[in-house]
């Protein structure tokens, strides 16, 4: 913004004599906050200790029930135990207590060999069904979620000539056949 003191007109421009002033700006910059997967386990709350908690101790089988017991809404439960599970001190603490890749392979791999905990003699399906999802998901086995279906149609404006045209190449098709 401007605040002229006076205009002075020297051989048809106008010039301006005074002292340009800038408008008061009060924005508040907010500060660059770490991301939420940038902390380590001492920063979570204890709602989300005791969701990984309830998940580790409950033999990793229902994400949303182990959320859901740390007292998180059903609507959203089945989503915070990946969201946490992705902090990057969480994954390293796996690490380091022997929780690799290899051997997560190895026990997808003996659990499609599951067999019946009450009859030994019989296959468990519902245990080999988890795994092999399990197994499909790590690989990337399904196809994608959106398909997107691109329609395209024509439409042809007739003429008079053109539709008795049509008509006359119908009639030599008929006699052709």
């Amino acid at each position: 913004m401007i605040r002229p003191n006076r205009f002075k007109v020297v051989d048809g421009v106008p010039i301006l004599f005074g002292r340009e002033t800038r408008p008061r700006t009060f924005r508040v910059r907010p500060k660059k906050r770490k991301r939420k997967s940038d902390y380590g386990i001492k920063k979570m709350t204890k709602q989300e200790k005791q969701a990984l908690q309830n998940y580790f101790e409950g033999g990793m089988t229902n994400k949303g029930q182990a959320a859901i017991a740390a007292g998180y809404e059903v609507s959203n439960a089945s989503n915070i135990i990946p969201r946490l599970l992705k902090r990057k001190p969480i994954a390293e603490a796996l690490e380091k207590r022997g929780i690799t890749k290899e051997k997560i392979a190895e026990i997808i791999a003996d659990g499609l060999e599951a067999m019946h905990p009450m009859r030994p003699k019989q296959k468990d399906q519902n245990a080999r069904y988890k795994f092999v999802t399990e197994a499909n998901k790590i690989l990337d086995n399904y196809p994608p979620k959106k398909v997107q279906v691109e329609e395209r149609s024509v439409v042809l404006h007739l003429g008079r000539e053109d539709y008795e045209a049509m008509e006359r190449y119908e009639e030599l098709r008929k006699k052709d056949v």
